[in-house]
């Protein structure tokens, strides 16, 4: 843990449940054997995007990267996102 952010990656999503505006995410994984469940609130739009992400990163036990910070949580393809840096076209 730095500065309040704590780093977690190879969490892989076991589980995803709908609760109403709230998608809950189970995650387990990690160097530090971390099982636990995660509970993002999002508007009914982005609800449904986000929750196809979650069920294919459950189905491909796609590595991700939990983010938390106070009451915020994130989680991240890192592969994903550094492959888009390095395809990107140079300016």
């Amino acid at each position: 843990m730095t500065d309040g952010i704590q780093v977690l990656q190879d969490v892989v999503v076991f589980g995803v449940a709908v609760e109403g505006e709230a998608v809950l995410v189970d995650v387990y994984g990690s160097p530090a054997n971390v099982c636990g469940t995660v509970r993002f609130e999002l508007p009914d739009p982005d609800l449904h995007i986000a929750l196809d992400l979650l069920e294919h990163w459950s189905r491909s036990v796609t590595a991700l990267t939990l983010i938390a910070h106070g009451s915020g949580v994130a989680l991240q393809n890192d592969h994903a996102v550094f492959a888009a840096q390095i395809e990107a076209p140079a300016p």
